[in-house]
């Protein structure tokens, strides 16, 4: 289950979500190693949706934020800012870039039961 909205009576204001008449105060990470929960908390929240999942035995709530602004990157995880296009079909990935391209099987792995031969 889940609840979302995108008027001024629900967002998260001052590390709180505001939902109506509701104020929920999230559980941050204390420790936020890699600064992920700081960007978010900086950056203007565009959406916000409550999802409910019920984790061993226990019903537990988070909330998904759409924000705007570039996402944060981890230091660890640097990209080559390159440009490169994928494009995915039922049976064959493709993708091209700068360095070259490439053209394969999409899920070999996959058994495909009308392929086999009826003869």
């Amino acid at each position: 289950m889940h609840v979302e909205g995108k008027s001024n009576s629900a967002g998260l204001r001052d590390r709180k979500v505001l939902w109506s008449a509701l104020t929920l105060t999230p559980i941050l990470d204390s420790k936020d190693k890699h600064g992920v929960e700081a960007h978010a908390l900086s950056c203007l929240v565009k959406y916000l949706r409550l999802v409910t999942r019920t984790i061993n035995g226990k019903v537990r709530w988070s909330e998904q934020l759409a924000l705007r602004g570039m996402p944060h990157q981890k230091t660890k995880d640097v990209t080559s800012g390159n440009t490169f296009s994928l494009d995915i079909g039922p049976s064959i990935i493709a993708a091209v870039s700068d360095e070259g391209a490439f053209l394969a099987q999409f899920c070999e792995e996959v058994v495909h039961p009308w392929k086999v031969d009826q003869a």
